[in-house]
């Protein structure tokens, strides 16, 4: 999660982060919302999660995320 972060705050344009993960990682998501970046699922091997990150775009792995945080917010 950490290495991920990193990467993406040191990229300063469009450039796209390709991340295989051997499980879905539910705290990157969050991390990337407030960073302004998007994760969209793309293929990937059996049992890897693929996940691809840009900077400001708006995927559907991201709006599902964006609302499941909107929601759990309201819940507290």
């Amino acid at each position: 999660l950490v290495t991920i972060l990193r990467l993406v705050e040191s990229i300063h344009d469009a450039t796209p982060v390709i991340v295989h993960h051997d499980r879905d990682p539910l705290l990157l998501s969050g991390e990337l919302i407030e960073r302004g970046w998007t994760a969209v699922q793309i293929d990937g091997e059996p049992g890897e999660v693929r996940l691809k990150l840009e900077r400001g775009s708006q995927g559907l792995f991201t709006l599902f995320l964006q609302d499941a945080l909107r929601i759990k917010n309201v819940m507290r």
